[in-house]
């Protein structure tokens, strides 16, 4: 994925995402948690939260640096991370069971994720067919 015409800011921004998905997916499950982790879950949760909304802050940062630029297999990358964590993160809501606000939270969390990689698929179609601007249209090119 050393390709000339991508930006040097994108790819760093893909490499962000694979370390940011790496480290959601790294987390131990509920299951594998240590007796102390379960009876005291404040901490690991907290970490595990700031984990995934760093993961939605790099998809962010690729749909602000040129995803149009994208090669498909950069493409295909993002997309099976984003399907591993949102994998990962249904997992944990059926292990926990969560209750109607945990739940909400957990849902607006699968949401953003979800949300970010469909701009970040939007950016790239429109880069493909790119709109002409209102102001740039030829006399007789009138859309309807």
């Amino acid at each position: 994925m050393t390709d000339k015409s991508v930006p040097e800011k994108l790819m760093a921004a893909v490499a962000a995402v694979d370390r940011a998905a790496e480290a959601v997916l790294s987390m131990r499950s509920l299951d594998e948690r240590t007796l102390w982790q379960k009876l005291f879950p404040k901490r690991s949760e907290r970490r595990q939260r700031h984990r995934v909304r760093r993961f939605i802050g790099t998809l962010d940062g690729v749909r602000a640096a040129e995803p149009h630029l994208l090669p498909p297999e950069a493409l295909s990358q993002i997309r099976k991370r984003v399907e591993a964590v949102l994998g990962r993160l249904e997992d944990d809501i059926q292990a926990r069971r969560p209750g109607p606000r945990e739940g909400a939270m957990m849902a607006t969390i699968i949401y953003k994720t979800t949300e970010r990689f469909e701009g970040i698929l939007t950016a790239v179609e429109r880069g493909k067919h790119p709109q002409p601007k209102p102001g740039h249209l030829a006399p007789g090119d009138l859309q309807r």
